[in-house]
């Protein structure tokens, strides 16, 4: 949803103080990856790799929201197909 990565800031600092919160929170960071992983995987054999990526494109999605101003449509600039294809190593493809 728009603006979900503010909420995840939210969690995140609440985590710091709520043990219980720290741990669901890495359970649905774990999750995210997991599914990233799973999308990703065809294309990469290293785990190593495919981890680096799938936390690269949960970072990318989770903080450009909150980084970048939001228009009515998708964040200003944002050219996220591209970056799609960075990670998924197709770009240039």
């Amino acid at each position: 949803t728009k603006q979900s990565g503010k909420y995840d800031l939210a969690f995140t600092s609440w985590a710091k103080r709520d043990p219980s919160v720290h741990e669901l929170l890495d359970q649905v960071r774990d999750m995210r990856i997991e599914f990233v992983k799973g999308l990703l995987s065809d294309k990469f054999r290293s785990d190593e790799e495919l981890e680096a990526r799938a936390r690269l494109f949960l970072v990318y999605v989770s903080w450009s929201e909150v980084i970048f101003r939001q228009t009515d449509t998708a964040l200003e600039g944002e050219p996220l197909a591209h970056i799609v294809r960075i990670i998924a190593g197709t770009a240039g493809s």
